[in-house]
């Protein structure tokens, strides 16, 4: 079980104030200031072999307490795997909910982006996700995976600033993303390493979305240039 902290701020005022790993989320969030930018969240991992359960819970900002119109903005993931000793790895099952607005701020200042991108998940907000996984291996230099995910991608995105979205309350918004566009997407991938320093792995994607079919295939290979340490840590194992 572990507790986080994240802050985005600018100004050497603040540094002293965020800067302290033991500081209290809510005190921080409190205190005044209109610039920062603070996030806290748990995660939680229990494993009972052959099965490991875990979840992580995201608060931007719960404003369930106050009627100021503010937005709740949360996000959680919950998952469970199951391990094998044969030719099937891992069976696993994943769902991810991040609700409109999250990693936001409302100060264009401090967005919680770098270069347009959300510096915490990267498909950013108001969407749902639920996945199913499973890992193969065929031979010990073969590996297969195949995934399958079904999205309710909404139209929310970080920039988003809801003191100008043009409701005056967003207190009750809807727990799923509204008008949200359904996609469904199949993954299959392989993954070859005939040694330990070289390999080569192949993804095709299948993505239907609104009766429209879209296909995706990539490829790479990944080399390691072997040396004297590297030789030596795995000589010992």
């Amino acid at each position: 079980f572990g507790i986080h902290e994240l802050c985005n701020f600018y100004g050497n005022n603040d540094l002293t104030r965020y800067a302290n790993p033991l500081q209290i989320y809510y005190l921080g969030y409190n205190s005044g200031t209109n610039e920062a930018n603070m996030m806290a969240g748990c995660d939680i991992n229990l494993i009972f072999k052959p099965f490991r359960f875990y979840g992580e819970f995201l608060d931007d900002d719960i404003t369930v307490f106050d009627n100021k119109g503010n937005p709740n903005k949360y996000a959680f993931q919950l998952g469970s795997t199951w391990y094998g000793s044969s030719k099937i790895k891992e069976v696993g099952f994943e769902y991810t909910h991040v609700s409109k607005y999250t990693y936001g701020h409302y100060s264009i200042l401090n967005g919680y982006e770098f270069w347009g991108e959300p510096t915490a998940w990267p498909w950013g907000n108001d969407q749902d996700v639920f996945t199913l996984h499973l890992l193969s291996e065929l031979r010990h230099d073969l590996q297969l995976n195949f995934e399958t995910n079904y999205w309710l991608l909404g139209n929310g995105t970080v920039k988003d600033d809801w003191y100008v979205d043009g409701r005056p309350d967003l207190d009750h918004t809807p727990y799923w993303p509204q008008h949200a566009r359904k996609i469904f997407s199949f993954i299959i991938g392989c993954h070859y390493s005939p040694l330990y320093w070289v390999g080569a792995s192949c993804t095709y994607k299948l993505s239907v979305r609104k009766g429209s079919v879209y296909n995706d295939l990539f490829c790479y290979v990944n080399l390691d240039v072997p040396g004297k340490r590297v030789w030596r840590i795995r000589n010992e194992e």
